[in-house]
């Protein structure tokens, strides 16, 4: 019969059947294998992620939660500070680590929820419901508090409560941030984000450079605070005279200053104004734009010449030495008297009547540097001089790259400026700028920092002695500091339309002569630069340079008919500075420990000037208003974040008004108006 498959054929079938669902079953076992342990893999990390045991058994928490939960790595847990501190030449500190507690609760593990909320609120001076509140709606995990005293701490671990966890990290103090906070720099979750912190990261922490017992070395720089101090008064005391008194849009008008130890290359302070603070944890605030004492361009103008003066003072030894007879004669004056006289020119007797030389480019020179170089400034104005020799000492000082993160230095630069003329007066030898001094280990004792020495002579000593000599006679008799200074008026602005005039010239006639009456009346010009950039190269003292420092203006307004201003605050300041050298603290010991208390107050007020909020205590209402004039747009923004209100901006660029105004009360909801224009 057809399909009939008899017996045979139907054991067949039957056993086929039974392969196909052993094989079905096999498949399902292989399957059940694999999606188990992945299951249990995926309940450990949802129901154990926020709760990783520590090295003793404990639980303490390696991942930690923002208070929008979100999950951020931490550094394991470690018993001693691991970051070293930072300190100034005399050791006092500029940068502490010490460890902060923080609170965060498991609710699951309570044993009564509102009699531990309610004693954990009372303990940290919390509000009670809204913890209640919190925790109601995240009962696997929360932060609770972060960064809170140690006072307090104790008080909540005496209380012994079950689902209460600590976690412990390492936070930094810097007791001078006001002030150094652009040398030093910021930290972050442990590593170093800007500045000194993050050039010397590794040092600090203890890595490829670290010390025999596998930690980190503390730091000792060649900055001295009280002079950065000093430094940052007088150069903010400059800054408000400079600025342009109508309040123009235009106007950035900033100042960098940098001193430095002729001898040795050491950066004793180091000044860049405005700046302004920060207001996120490792957000460094800087002037926006190049920084020209650093890393951009500088014209040095007529400050050249005193380049040019010891290149020549230098070729004048040269050929005082070629002269020298075989016989031991003295040497041959012609050469001397071809060179030496030139160089020499007596400075005019009498009183200026304006302390600023206009010279054929359109720049101002200090009166005395103008007649001090009068026949070199007469050459280069007639193309007549050879600025060779300025790049050549230049090329010798090297790049003179300072021990900062990024790219700075160059012979182009302020501080390749800076450096060339510290080697022209130390004695003629290269220097080499640096900030670290020397590093801690262990055993508390300095130990000096190898800078590799630099050889190479810029020019003689005969040389530098004779340029010394040549610039402490120009100078007035009775000053024992050195000041140049050069204005450039801005090219942007003169292109605006702005009239630049040099100072009124004397009458000519003769005394008590009358103006004749149809004379046309000469129109007023006014003294005053309303938008230049300056330099300013300062030594003291005249006949034996210890320090040296120069200035960078930026967009300044100077009074052509007055005193100048520069001179006046270099010089006091240097006056200042030189005593505070001087009278340098020898270094001794490390201070003794401070406790952790004590650095825990002090960073708490220290952050709270600055305006940071790391409490998680009851809120004020009302804040005070930051000062933006001057932020971009989007820095404006990222520093009123933290505040609870509108902001409304009208235009594009930089902020040149603001209300209300710094220092203003702020309640939440408060509208606040930028006005911004775009730089020109």
């Amino acid at each position: 019969m057809k399909g009939d498959k008899g017996p045979f054929g139907s054991k067949w079938i039957h056993r086929e059947s039974e392969e196909k669902k052993k094989k079905r079953i096999a498949r399902l076992q292989r399957l059940a294998a694999l999606l188990v342990p992945l299951m249990l893999l995926v309940s450990y990390f949802l129901f154990f992620r926020h709760t990783p045991a520590g090295d003793d058994g404990s639980v303490k928490n390696e991942t930690v939660g923002t208070e929008e939960d979100l999950l951020l790595a931490v550094p394991e847990k470690k018993e001693e500070i691991r970051r070293r501190n930072i300190y100034d030449r005399n050791l006092n500190e500029l940068a502490i680590s010490f460890k902060v507690d923080s609170i965060y609760v498991k609710p699951l593990e309570f044993d009564n929820i509102e009699k531990t909320v309610g004693l954990l609120a009372d303990a940290l001076n919390l509000d009670e419901k809204d913890v209640l509140d919190e925790l109601k709606t995240q009962r696997s995990y929360k932060w609770v508090v972060k960064n809170i005293s140690p006072e307090k701490a104790a008080a909540v671990a005496a209380l012994n409560l079950p689902g209460v966890y600590f976690y412990e990290q390492e936070q930094r103090y810097n007791p001078s941030r006001a002030n150094m906070g652009q040398i030093i720099g910021e930290v972050k979750d442990g590593h170093g984000l800007s500045g000194v912190e993050l050039f010397y990261d590794n040092l600090l922490l203890g890595g490829a450079a670290a010390d025999a017992a596998g930690g980190g070395k503390s730091l000792v720089l060649t900055l001295d605070a009280k002079m950065q101090l000093l430094l940052e008064q007088e150069m903010t005391a400059l800054l408000n005279e400079i600025r342009p008194a109508d309040g123009a849009a235009e106007a950035m008008t900033a100042v960098s200053a940098l001193v430095m130890d002729v001898d040795q290359g050491e950066v004793l302070a180091y000044v860049k104004l405005p700046f302004f603070a920060a207001t996120r944890l490792g957000m460094a605030g800087s002037v926006e734009g190049v920084d020209r004492m650093m890393a951009g361009q500088v014209d040095p103008g007529a400050l050249s010449l005193i380049f040019k003066a010891a290149a020549d003072f230098e070729r004048a030894q040269q050929a005082l030495a070629a002269g020298q007879g075989e016989e031991g004669q003295t040497p041959v004056e012609k050469p001397v008297k071809s060179l030496t006289p030139r160089i020499m020119k007596k400075i005019r007797e009498g009183p200026q009547k304006s302390p600023w030389v206009k010279l054929q480019d359109g720049s101002y020179a200090s009166d005395w540097l103008a007649d001090a170089l009068e026949v070199e400034q007469a050459d280069a104005e007639n193309g007549q001089l050879d600025f060779s020799d300025f790049g050549k000492i230049l090329a010798s000082v090297g790049q003179c790259r300072l021990d900062l993160p990024g790219d700075n230095g160059g012979k182009e630069t302020g501080l390749g400026l800076l450096c060339g003329y510290a080697a022209l007066v130390n004695g003629g030898g290269a220097v080499a700028p640096h900030l670290l001094q020397a590093t801690l280990a262990g055993s508390g004792k300095p130990e000096e920092w190898p800078w590799p020495s630099q050889e190479n002579k810029v020019i003689g000593p005969e040389a530098s002695r004779d340029l010394v000599l040549f610039l402490g006679e120009k100078t007035h008799a009775a000053d024992n500091v050195l000041v140049a200074e050069i204005l450039r008026p801005r090219a942007d602005m003169a292109a605006a339309g702005e009239e630049l005039a040099p100072p009124p010239a004397p009458a000519t006639g003769p005394a008590g002569a009358a103006a004749e009456p149809d004379a046309p009346a000469a129109k007023p010009q006014d003294p005053v630069i309303r938008h230049c950039d300056g330099l300013v190269l300062a030594s003291i003292t005249v006949s034996e340079p210890e320090l040296a420092m120069l200035l960078v203006i930026d967009d300044a307004s100077i009074d052509l008919k007055q005193s100048s201003p520069l001179k006046h605050h270099a010089g006091a300041f240097l006056q200042a500075a030189l005593r505070l050298h001087q009278q340098q603290e020898s270094p001794g010991a490390l201070p003794p420990p401070v406790s952790r208390e004590e650095i825990f107050h002090r960073w708490m007020l220290r952050n709270k000037q600055l305006g940071f909020d790391l409490l998680g205590e009851r809120k004020s209402d009302a804040d005070t208003m930051i000062d933006v004039r001057g932020l971009s747009i989007r820095k404006a923004l990222q520093e009123l974040d933290r505040y609870h209100i509108k902001v409304v901006v009208e235009g594009s660029g930089i902020v040149k008004k603001q209300h209300p105004a710094a220092g203003s009360k702020l309640k939440e909801g408060t509208l606040v108006i930028l006005k911004a224009e775009t730089r020109r």
